[in-house]
């Protein structure tokens, strides 16, 4: 392939990690409105519990084919695990901010993103055996929840990553 066209598909590539790092968001705002609809009047066994349980794996599921496909892409797996995760980490920090600085969230858009992100990994065994884990390191529940979470992401895009780069020797 010429050169033009790899920096032209790295580059494109780029850009779809950046994009594919804001699932989580979106996930988060469906839990939200199902949480403020369906569940409002129905049971928790109604429609869209099955969502709410699997939305949290299939984001680490994506995570993981997204390492798989960067390995043949990048050299190094930094690029994009930071481009892939860039929306989780802003997230994070804004929680770790509203939470350790303010001690109460904020009552606007930036206050609800930051909580929407991590939404869909509440139901998360693995995140909970993390939030375990590590339980006697952070006082605080949200921001033990939040970055397990972000552990899980990051650690589920380093596996992807490795097994793509030994399939590709």
């Amino acid at each position: 392939m010429s050169e033009i066209r790899v920096g032209t598909m790295i580059f494109f590539w780029r850009i779809a990690l950046v994009i594919i790092g804001f699932l989580p968001l979106l996930l988060g705002y469906l839990h939200e409105y199902l949480m403020m609809t369906v569940y409002r009047y129905n049971p928790p066994g109604a429609l869209g519990s099955g969502f709410i349980m699997l939305s949290g794996y299939a984001v680490i599921i994506i995570w993981f084919f997204a390492g798989v496909l960067s390995a043949k892409a990048f050299k190094s797996n930094k690029e994009p695990l930071l481009l892939l995760n860039a929306a989780g980490i802003f997230a994070a920090a804004l929680v770790l901010v509203q939470m350790l600085v303010l001690a109460y969230f904020w009552n606007n858009f930036m206050g609800l993103l930051s909580q929407f992100f991590f939404l869909p990994f509440f139901s998360l065994h693995l995140v909970r055996l993390v939030f375990i884990m590590l339980s006697w390191l952070v006082p605080n529940f949200m921001l033990l929840l939040v970055f397990s979470s972000l552990f899980c992401l990051i650690f589920a895009f380093w596996l992807g990553f490795r097994y793509g780069k030994s399939r590709a020797a």
